[in-house]
């Protein structure tokens, strides 16, 4: 590891052949714990600085910025780049700019949500930063801006950022559209986001209005023929996409979180009946039928049980857990 620690002094040579062979060299280690622990943690997190300043440098950014998305999945090491305001501002402009490594730059910043100062500092000011994100996710497709939705969901974990997804500019309305879009990680994202807002009751009119309901709706619907009284009943958003060739959210985790989505819309009086207004119940009944997940049979049937039998006591948000963690790696 001694040795391990003096290549790691190369990073500051000022040689940039050096410091390219190093860094190259390093990168490995960036991945694993005991290096994470005896090289970048050491002489007070001193490879870790010097990564930060080379990631502002084009010759040497892809290979800086991978290393320190991984180094992020180590509590310490992230909060130690979430306090330096001045990265998590270049780190957001690689992003808002367009960078030829906007792809690693989301990914940073996915990983730095997980640290308390990263969300707080993009909210603040009204969040003026934080909206600037969400219309470049919205308006460009590419998968390198992807990984933005999982900062999105966990930006959403505290109060402070579910009472921005759901204040009265409604940021939430925005991506709500993207639980059905193509892309898997987006998807997710997106839903996580929805589903962290909602564990404050007081949101859940927001989001009702944000037309996530419909959405999830969509999600879950598969190609099965509802009669026409049934489908006269559904939203016309989502009666547009029933057809024989519609396809239904194939993951069962997906599935499920969907579905807790609206078991959490369930907790509040206005939930349930946003719930029942929007006919719900058979988009929920059809994936009862269809699935053989017993996680996802359950869910549907505690729907049922919460929606459709009349105004029941309210559900304790506790019952359904929140996302775990997850933390992007660069292989």
């Amino acid at each position: 590891m001694d040795q391990l620690q003096e290549l790691a002094g190369f990073l500051e040579c000022g040689q940039e052949n050096v410091q390219e062979i190093a860094l190259e060299n390093l990168l490995p280690y960036t991945r694993s714990d005991i290096g994470k622990h005896h090289i970048f943690k050491a002489n007070d997190y001193g490879a870790v600085r010097s990564l930060k300043k080379l990631a502002v440098r084009a010759k040497f950014q892809r290979n800086a910025l991978s290393a320190l998305v991984n180094l992020c999945d180590d509590k310490d090491v992230r909060d130690f780049i979430a306090s330096d305001h001045k990265a998590l501002e270049y780190y957001s402009s690689g992003i808002l700019e367009n960078s030829p490594n906007v792809g690693l730059f989301c990914m940073l910043l996915a990983n730095l949500a997980h640290s308390e100062e990263t969300i707080d500092y993009l909210l603040a000011k009204g969040g003026i930063r934080l909206k600037s994100l969400i219309d470049q996710f919205v308006n460009d497709a590419s998968p390198a801006y992807d990984y933005l939705a999982f900062f999105f969901g966990e930006s959403a974990r505290s109060r402070q950022g579910a009472a921005f997804w759901a204040d009265e500019e409604l940021p939430l309305a925005k991506i709500v559209p993207q639980i059905v879009f193509e892309s898997v990680t987006r998807r997710a994202g997106v839903v996580a986001t929805v589903k962290n807002t909602l564990f404050e009751v007081k949101f859940h009119e927001k989001v009702i209005e944000s037309g996530a309901i419909e959405y999830i709706m969509i999600a879950l619907k598969g190609p099965e023929p509802l009669d026409e009284e049934d489908t006269a009943k559904l939203p016309d958003i989502v009666r547009s996409e029933i057809g024989d060739d519609k396809k239904r959210e194939d993951d069962p985790n997906r599935q499920l979180t969907l579905v807790e989505c609206l078991l959490l819309l369930s907790s509040s009086k206005e939930g349930r009946e946003a719930l029942r207004n929007k006919s719900a119940y058979f988009i929920i009944r059809e994936l009862h039928l269809a699935t053989q997940n017993v996680g996802v049979q359950d869910a549907c049937e505690r729907f049922v049980n919460m929606v459709m039998r009349g105004e029941p006591a309210e559900a304790r948000l506790n019952e359904i857990e929140s996302e775990e963690e997850e933390v992007v790696e660069v292989v």
